[in-house]
């Protein structure tokens, strides 16, 4: 699908972009309706997300 980015899911919670070595990340430390961004990963709380089934 053009323009699906994928991430993988990492044992420290970051969601990593296998392409670009970077993570998905809330610049704003938002949690609700914030634009998300692709960032150096640094596992802050921006940074780790926790996927439900």
């Amino acid at each position: 699908m053009p323009g699906t980015v994928l991430h993988n899911g990492t044992t420290d919670g970051t969601l990593l972009n296998p392409q670009s070595a970077k993570c998905l990340n809330t610049p704003d430390f938002s949690l609700t309706s914030a634009p998300l961004a692709i960032w150096d990963c640094n596992a802050t709380t921006n940074q780790v997300w926790i996927l439900r089934a």
